[in-house]
């Protein structure tokens, strides 16, 4: 076997895992195990992918090697049987979907037939590092349509990148297809640079929309942080003032207690009950609180 051919399906196999972990991390709850484990079984589901890919000829066998190391993965995540069982077939629709795609785009837009493009090293890379791209934008775009805390925009953003993404498929395809003609070594090696470029970008692109969707979350709570502290502000000037004003009430009374009794003490019992009727109406003439 070709030794680009072991690195493009090492790649495609490590594509596979990274991009249903990132789906995994988004839709099942918190993780049940430690970080040690959590990437222990990482590892084993993608040398089990490798072991499918490499070891495995039947294509049946391949979907049930697929659907184990999928299986694998979701252990880590506290979830329900269900939950575990439609995020499996989530994940293994999305990854065959994107490469009949890219398979159908190659064999349709280069005009030649599945076998060659098997067998054309750089075909054959090119449709590899295409196929897992197209499945992160696939997840990426289901996850902005599902998730709850999706901001406006963020869905048709994702759509606007499978879009452009086709588009440069099939540029890069009669691009491809000139070079192939012109049996140019050189023609085939700066259709795989421009090919990898064009796969940076668009990750590129997809990340700073994901950067920027955070950042906008991050406004978001912070002007909700802002809006409780200026409500707490709030409530805090409310009880000083109440509490000033209790403090106003506990002076008032003490000077009036001790009024009263330097009337008593002097026999002068008539200002003493004077006194206390006029406080009394004082009292009165206060509002309810006790319905507050």
């Amino acid at each position: 076997m070709n030794t680009a051919r072991i690195i493009a399906d090492f790649f495609g196999c490590l594509a596979s895992v990274g991009i249903s972990c990132i789906y995994c991390e988004a839709v099942l709850p918190g993780k049940s195990w430690s970080s040690l484990r959590v990437w222990a079984v990482r590892c084993a589901a993608y040398l089990l992918c490798l072991a499918g890919t490499f070891l495995v000829a039947s294509t049946p066998v391949r979907a049930v090697v697929m659907t184990l190391w999928i299986t694998l993965l979701t252990c880590c995540y506290e979830c329900s049987v269900p939950r575990r069982i439609y995020t499996v077939l989530v994940i293994s629709i999305l990854g065959d979907i994107a490469e009949v795609v890219m398979m159908v785009l190659t064999v349709t837009i280069l005009g030649i037939s599945m076998d060659l493009v098997m067998d054309s090293v750089a075909v054959y890379a090119a449709n590899v590092f295409a196929s897992k791209l197209l499945y992160l934008l696939f997840v990426r775009f289901l996850l902005f349509c599902t998730r709850k805390e999706r901001t406006p925009g963020d869905s048709g953003y994702s759509a606007s990148l499978l879009v452009v993404f086709l588009f440069i498929m099939f540029h890069m395809g009669f691009f491809l297809r000139a070079t192939l003609d012109a049996y140019s070594v050189r023609g085939n090696i700066l259709a795989i640079i421009s090919m990898l470029l064009m796969s940076a970008a668009i990750v590129a692109v997809f990340y700073l929309g994901n950067r920027q969707a955070k950042l906008r979350e991050y406004w978001r709570r912070l002007d909700e942080m802002e809006r409780r502290y200026r409500m707490q502000v709030e409530s805090y000037e409310k009880l000083r003032e109440s509490a000033q004003a209790a403090n106003r009430n506990v002076h008032d009374v003490k000077n009036f207690v001790l009024a009263v009794n330097s009337y008593l003490e002097q026999g002068r019992v008539d200002e003493a009950k004077e006194k206390l009727d006029e406080y009394a109406k004082h009292l009165s003439d206060l509002p309810d609180t006790r319905g507050d």
